[in-house]
């Protein structure tokens, strides 16, 4: 993840949580990811810029 730059070289910080409780956050963001994040009826076709980074 620190190679993809901000926000997620930030989420490394939480390494430093106990496992427990990383998992805790996780499921708490799992179980309200659509109120959180919205929902979508289909998948968004990416741009040139996000393109370049995709591998595959």
């Amino acid at each position: 993840m620190a190679a993809l730059g901000w926000p997620w070289r930030a989420a490394r910080a939480l390494l430093i949580l106990p496992r427990p409780l990383r998992d805790w956050l996780y499921d708490r963001v799992a179980r309200n990811r659509y109120r959180l994040f919205g929902r979508r009826d289909s998948c968004d076709i990416p741009s040139a810029e996000l393109r370049q980074r995709l591998i595959g």
